[in-house]
């Protein structure tokens, strides 16, 4: 509950009302991809009407961000009215201060009074949309265009100083989106502390009671979107690897859309084999660079310039 607010919540959450624009524009260019036997199809079994679509967008336009005129997306309608948190202190006091949120409490305080967060919210964003789609949100909700990652550069200085970090799955997000920022020690100090949360109990006392699936998981996707640098987000997959400098070789195979990648990756270069069938032919990028696959050859690929 906010200070002076009569009910609990907040108002136009960044990360949802981003995430809500995403998903009302992609409904819409799956509607426009249909034909009228499938729309017919549609409207008799859950009983979709076309004109539906205006009253998307109508709200995929007025949803709103808060943000400020040096780039910062506000956390939530009225964020930047809360205190600041004076972490050095607690820091010093307590060591561990992933649960800021008890913290607070024990001392008679509230979190909701703070610029504190126990995990990442607004910079989720950047870990399921790219700075480029982030931005084109932002536009496209009315504010002048910047730089994509220069936006997400300054909203990760920005929140990273006031998040407590008090899930294991922060970590996972952080590591990520550490890797747009061309920061590959950043990433691997992330990944690290993610997979140290189950081994060590780093949230003091939550192990016991159950280890981090979701955790477990984070870390072989920041195997997967950064170390090997997979994106099957565009219309052709991409790899863009940044395999940790102390790693000589990462095997592992990824299945999308029935078709196996093979992928062996060094430093230097990377092998890939698609499978699927025979006669199969596959669009990929390296780096950037066009690259086509046959099923069932290996094509190995530089990837140092």
């Amino acid at each position: 509950k906010l200070p002076g607010s009569k009910g609990p919540g907040v108002k136009d959450n960044a990360y949802t009302n981003i995430m809500v624009v995403w998903l009302l524009e992609k409904a819409m260019e799956v509607i426009d991809s249909l034909s009228s036997d499938a729309l017919k199809r549609l409207k008799e079994k859950i009983g979709f009407e076309i004109k539906e679509t205006k009253k998307w967008q109508e709200i995929r336009r007025k949803l709103n961000v808060v943000m400020t005129e040096d780039g910062i997306i506000s956390q939530f309608d009225g964020y930047m009215k809360l205190k600041e948190l004076n972490w050095d202190h607690y820091r010093e006091k307590y060591g561990n201060i992933h649960r800021m949120d008890r913290i607070l409490k024990a001392k008679g305080d509230s979190p909701d009074a703070y610029k504190v967060a126990k995990q990442a919210d607004t910079l989720m964003t950047y870990y399921v949309l790219s700075p480029d789609d982030v931005s084109g949100i932002l536009t496209r909700l009315g504010y002048p265009a910047m730089d994509p990652v220069d936006v997400m550069k300054k909203n990760y200085a920005y929140y990273e100083q006031r998040t407590s970090h008090g899930s294991t799955l922060s970590k996972v997000v952080h590591a990520i989106i550490s890797s747009y920022m061309d920061n590959a020690d950043t990433a691997w100090q992330w990944f690290v502390e993610a997979m140290e949360s189950d081994i060590y109990d780093t949230q003091g006392g939550t192990t016991p009671e159950g280890i981090h699936c979701g955790v477990m998981a984070g870390t072989l996707d920041v195997i997967t979107r950064y170390f090997v640098g997979i994106d099957f987000s565009k219309p052709v997959p991409q790899f863009t690897p940044n395999l940790p400098r102390h790693w000589k070789r990462l095997v592992m195979v990824v299945h999308h859309r029935k078709v196996r990648y093979h992928i062996d990756l060094s430093q230097d270069k990377i092998k890939l084999t698609v499978r699927g069938a025979a006669k199969m032919r596959q669009p990929v990028k390296v780096n950037g660079r066009s690259i086509m696959l046959s099923g069932g050859k290996t094509r190995t690929i530089g990837i140092r310039n």
